[in-house]
């Protein structure tokens, strides 16, 4: 069976939590038939070579036969000089006859090209017309549900449009811009969503709160994001005490936020008298929020690193104290794998099914219940190496790579197409 996955970015190698969930999804893709890879912002790809990223991924307007980062092979296709996402790429002058050609085909006029690069996207899938179409975010839905094949399958990050609701409550100098976002996600939610043959969501949570507030009915399975392999550690002694440590793209309003609330928590612990130091490991920060954290004495600000692992290792303990977001944490669900003790916001919790407090992890409200447990774990995190224990054992369980393919496998199944009972890649008939 021929598989075009499209995604929105290049995500090799993985930077950042979407750039995971895409990776992930990828390989256990490849496992099912041939698997060509769509990336509709080749303008990315000039970034990767800075965090060690093959030459062959940046050039070349042909196909190139690929390892994936979890394992299986794909085609990677992408145009160099392409851009879906950078503002400054204008309407092309041939736009008009694009939509003509769009509505005979059945596109409705929303979202019929506008871009060069969305005008290629559309040619591969109706020059091939593979037998399954999957797109890894809300945005790229439309590429799936219009697309001329046999199955169509969107899968999400996050509910989006509550998400951009959400953001727009809690950064007001975005407002007009998130709310735009919001009701632009919301018209695809609500139109497109109910013409996809199914509907992936990254927990139970996402699906619930979608079915609610949909229209239509939505052919919805929950395909939840997981830990790469590299995450899950063998059991270590307890990292250094007095260190803690958060991971997250700055560049993402939500991690800035849990940023900021690091901050306030660190001055707290300097008023008790709790020496500590917490790193922040994660790219993109704005200069504003890169000044806070250089004029705070606990906060060490790393960007990015190459080797996530080595700093999970010589930290005590995992600090997330999200205030919102959506979807699946995956910095929670890399730190469950390491298998380090974890405080949590309950928004940092959300969507991890089993997690339990006390058990997996210390979950608190923001405030001063969480500044006195984060004073407890950072001077004795050797106390809490049970429940960093326990939070491995139901990553390695439910938050794996095997446990996605188990879901998609379920999911396939679901629309009578057989997989192969080997797991190697072969013909995936319906």
């Amino acid at each position: 069976m021929r598989i075009f996955f499209i995604i929105p970015r290049a995500c090799f190698p993985c930077t950042d939590g979407g750039s995971i969930r895409s990776a992930t999804l990828a390989s256990c893709l490849a496992r099912l038939g041939e698997l060509t890879i769509l990336n509709l912002d080749a303008g990315e790809m000039g970034k990767l070579g800075a965090v060690g990223a093959p030459s062959e991924f940046r050039f070349g307007f042909q196909p190139q036969w690929i390892d994936l980062p979890f394992g299986g092979k794909a085609h990677l296709h992408h145009r160099p000089h392409l851009s879906t996402l950078r503002r400054r790429f204008p309407r092309h002058p041939d736009i008009v006859l694009w939509k003509i050609r769009w509505s005979l085909r059945g596109v409705p006029a929303r979202y019929r090209p506008k871009t060069k690069a969305s005008e290629w996207v559309w040619n591969q899938i109706w020059r091939h017309r593979p037998d399954l179409v999957v797109t890894a975010v809300t945005e790229l839905a439309p590429f799936a549900v219009y697309s001329p094949c046999r199955y169509r399958i969107v899968s999400t990050e996050n509910f989006e449009s509550a998400l951009y609701m959400d953001q727009a409550f809690f950064d007001p100098t975005r407002r007009q811009d998130c709310i735009v976002q919001a009701l632009d996600f919301r018209h695809i939610e609500r139109e497109v969503f109910p013409a996809a043959s199914q509907v992936w969501f990254t927990s139970k949570d996402d699906e619930d709160l979608h079915l609610r507030a949909a229209e239509s009915p939505i052919n919805a399975w929950v395909v939840p994001n997981v830990a790469p392999p590299s995450s899950f550690l063998d059991p270590e002694s307890p990292g250094d005490p007095g260190s803690g440590l958060f991971i997250g793209s700055l560049h993402w309003p939500p991690n800035q936020g849990a940023v900021r609330e690091l901050i306030k928590l660190s001055a707290a612990l300097e008023s008790k008298g709790v020496s500590h130091r917490i790193r922040v490991i994660g790219s993109g920060a704005p200069a504003s929020l890169q000044k806070e954290m250089e004029a705070c004495p606990g906060i060490v600000p790393m960007g990015f690193v190459e080797d996530l692992t080595h700093w999970l290792k010589q930290s005590g303990v995992v600090i997330i104290p999200m205030v919102y977001g959506g979807g699946t944490k995956l910095k929670t669900l890399e730190a469950m794998a390491s298998g380090k003790p974890m405080l949590l916001s309950p928004m940092a919790a959300k969507g991890i099914d089993g997690l339990q407090d006390g058990v997996h992890a210390v979950i608190r409200p923001l405030g001063a219940s969480f500044i006195q447990a984060a004073a407890e774990m950072i001077a004795m995190p050797d106390r809490y190496q049970e429940i960093g224990r326990n939070a491995r054992q139901l990553a390695l369980a439910s938050y794996s790579l095997e446990a996605m393919n188990t879901h998609i496998d379920k999911a396939l199944a679901g629309l009578g197409i057989q997989i192969p009972g080997n797991g190697s890649r072969g013909e995936v008939w319906a």
